[in-house]
């Protein structure tokens, strides 16, 4: 299955500091607001901690038994496709088989349809 490819499981590695870190409570705690919504954004500009700031609250939410995804991207990663193909397997790596479906979909041969829909 893809997530087992060695070239990308970096894709999945959440980054581990060899230094002691500042915590940041306040934003931990809008993170931690954020759980009860369907989708959370991290937005900030380079440099400011996000990377960080996600993987301290990852770590901690590790320790509550809750699952969480990681996908690292970069400009090579601008492809629809390649996208979601790292999305659902890093869904799979946290919970065995979860996006086992849609995984196969977008890999598949003949790739899928994407379809766009006006939420406005």
């Amino acid at each position: 299955m893809f997530i087992h490819d060695p070239l990308l499981e970096t894709k999945f590695a959440i980054p581990i500091s060899p230094h002691a870190l500042m915590t940041r409570p306040r934003l931990t705690t809008l993170l931690n607001q954020g759980l009860q919504r369907q989708l959370l954004l991290v937005s900030a500009p380079a440099g400011f901690g996000k990377t960080t700031l996600l993987a301290q609250w990852q770590k901690a939410l590790s320790q509550k038994s809750v699952f969480t995804a990681w996908v690292t991207l970069d400009k090579g990663d601008n492809y629809l496709l390649s996208f979601w193909r790292y999305v659902l397997a890093a869904f799979n790596k946290c919970q065995e088989g979860i996006a086992k479906e849609a995984l196969d979909a977008v890999m598949a041969p003949q790739k899928p349809r994407i379809c766009a829909y006006d939420l406005h």
